[in-house]
């Protein structure tokens, strides 16, 4: 027998090149063959233009740019992947055409490495702070003991971080910080009753001494440690977004406090053994009476009067209630700003407009730039990122308030960035104070919807002030949020008003003549297949083209002019097999508007009011 081969077919040949896809036949008229040519235009460029991205450097025209943005794993280094990124971005950009320039926009490796180097030192102050005072007011072997017990038990502490699998960052410093002042606690009320003891001359050495001097304040110090653990516990039982953020701290500093416990009854004895001061020179006549210090005197002689003297004691609780209600009243004045957590001095905030919904992309575009280039005039923004119909690459703040979902042509991301804290003599918060009154009017001329997005220190939350509104039916409940919304716009310190109750973009809708088209002999499917083909782009296939990168989409696409007129579907038909063609425009109604609205559900409520940022109550 023969030898048998086996061969790919095809059929047709493959697309190279944007004049191989103008030459496709797709017919023939008046004995003349129809080619692609002869019924558009092919085009070998770039898609339709659906978002848009402008890039507005100090002192520079606005240029188109393109954002890559890196994620780390889980327990990675940050700090060390944000150095090697730049390091092969820069090698990477020296191959790139003159024209194209690399700007890094966000180091979160480098604002890490800062914030954990600025924890890091004031971790040492607190060390060295805690310790000089102990030596101002017990000495300076004491101190000495109180401060060999503070490292003692952060390295306990870190290794414990180490095997309940958290990391060293802001949080876990943070926590380390918070514990200092009660992580000394233990310690000082051990040294400081060594050192009593040792004052008294007691016969038996300095090590009986400490002994026994342990012993007395033991069991206080244990119920002292486990009641302030009992008080910050409770912290890391919190579910939601704030448990995982904050757990550290009530973890980290409940462990650090049981660490600090056995430090206080094991290291500490042992330094006050070896560094405390001892009088072997007793003269065997048991306890000498206690010296009162200073301090001590002082104490007794104020508590005598307060204790004894009627008119001094009502005095001094006259005295706390005026200093109580003083204090209270910083608030109703509204000299002081409650707030969760304070205003931290970023090099970055965020900017989001929300335009009329039948603002069309160029538009949109093209007035977020000229925001962008007013607000690049002040001295202390360095850049400004527009994105346009894209949301920005969303921060820890914006995964919270969903920023990522901000896909419409009339929604706008402005990114902000600031000079560096160490370069300017103000703080972030008082610079986008500053450049409130620019976007305010902005967002008036262009009857938009702003919101100035502040980086948080800490976690994030949807609004800063949120009014959730519960009701019977969809009536009454848009009725308070109206008289809500009113009562919000009416408070000065209230900025960034929105709701949920605006209209989203409204839709034209044609309605289907079924008898006409039923008449006719054309069917809906095609008709709704034709109005898909006409108002976006449809992908038929690829060319073969090795040297792209990726594949090369030959798309479908009807001409904007058609699609923007009033009449879309005109010189547009569909096939029929009784009239052979028939012209869409026969077979559809005209054009109704209808307004979109989006109903939010929570517990099976539809309505809230937020804004985004309360200056002060």
């Amino acid at each position: 027998m023969g030898k048998t081969e086996n061969f790919d077919v095809e059929v047709g040949g493959r697309l190279q090149t944007a004049t191989d896809v103008a030459n496709i036949a797709v017919g023939q008229r008046g004995g003349g063959v129809v080619y692609v040519r002869d019924l558009g235009v092919v085009k070998d460029g770039p898609e339709e233009i659906s978002r848009s991205s402008v890039f507005v450097e100090k002192n520079r025209a606005p240029e188109s740019a393109v954002s890559i943005v890196f994620a780390k794993r889980k327990g990675t280094n940050v700090v060390i992947l944000a150095r090697e990124l730049l390091d092969r971005a820069e090698a990477f950009s020296k191959g790139l055409p003159g024209d194209i320039k690399m700007s890094v926009v966000r180091d979160y490796g480098s604002t890490a490495s800062d914030k954990s180097n600025e924890l890091i030192e004031h971790l040492l102050i607190a060390t060295l702070s805690v310790s000089v005072l102990i030596a101002l007011v017990m000495g300076f072997r004491a101190s000495l003991v109180v401060a060999t017990a503070i490292p003692v038990t952060l390295a306990l502490t870190l290794a414990i971080y180490y095997f309940l699998g958290f990391t060293l960052n802001r949080v876990t410093l943070f926590a380390l910080i918070f514990s200092i002042g009660i992580l000394v606690d233990d310690a000082i009320v051990v040294v400081e009753n060594i050192e009593r003891h040792l004052k008294l001359k007691n016969n038996g050495g300095i090590v009986k001494a400490t002994i026994r001097a342990v012993s007395e304040v033991g069991n206080p110090t244990i119920l002292a440690t486990f009641t302030v653990i009992a008080a910050i516990l409770p912290m890391a039982f919190v579910r939601g977004l704030m448990g995982p953020y904050m757990k550290p701290i009530p973890v980290g500093a409940s462990y650090a406090m049981i660490l600090s416990l056995f430090v206080a009854f094991i290291v500490t004895p042992w330094a006050a053994v070896r560094l405390l001061k001892h009088d072997h020179g007793s003269d065997g006549h048991g306890d000498q009476p206690e010296k009162i210090g200073r301090l001590d005197r002082i104490y007794e002689s104020v508590m005598r009067r307060l204790l004894g003297q009627r008119r001094a004691a009502f005095g001094f609780g006259l005295f706390s209630i005026v200093l109580l209600l003083a204090t209270m009243s910083l608030v109703y004045f509204k000299s002081v700003k409650v707030k969760m957590l304070p205003f931290d001095n970023k090099s970055e905030f965020q900017i989001l407009i929300d335009y009329p919904p039948t603002t069309t992309l160029l538009d949109n575009s093209r007035w977020t730039t000229e925001l962008a280039e007013a607000l690049a005039k002040s001295p202390e923004v360095r850049s400004v990122q527009v994105f346009a119909g894209e949301p920005a690459p969303f921060s820890f703040s914006g995964m919270v308030k969903h920023t990522f979902l901000r896909r419409a042509d009339y929604l706008a991301d402005l990114q902000v960035v600031l000079s560096e804290k160490h370069d300017r003599k103000v703080s972030s918060h008082e610079i986008i104070e500053s450049l409130r009154p620019t976007i305010a009017e902005f967002s008036k001329k262009h009857t938009a919807i702003s919101k100035v997005l502040e980086i948080p220190p800490g976690p994030p939350v949807l609004a800063t002030m949120m009014a959730e509104v519960y009701g019977p039916d969809e009536k009454t409940r848009k009725a308070v949020a109206a008289e809500i919304h009113k009562v919000f716009a009416n408070e000065k310190s209230v900025v960034d008003l929105d709701t949920t109750l605006r209209l989203g973009r409204p839709r034209r809708f044609y309605e289907f003549d079924q008898k006409t088209g039923g008449s006719l002999g054309t069917k809906a499917s095609d008709v709704m297949q034709l109005g898909r083909l006409a108002f976006s782009e449809s992908a038929l296939t690829t060319l073969s083209d090795v040297s792209a990168p990726e594949d090369v989409a030959v798309e479908l696409s009807l001409m904007g002019s058609a699609r923007s007129s009033d009449r879309p579907f005109q010189d547009l038909s569909v096939p029929s097999f009784e009239s052979g063609s028939v012209a869409v425009e026969n077979v559809l109604g005209r054009a109704q508007t209808e307004e979109t609205e989006t109903l939010y559900r929570k517990k099976f409520e539809t309505c809230f009011i937020c804004d985004e940022r309360a200056l002060g109550l």
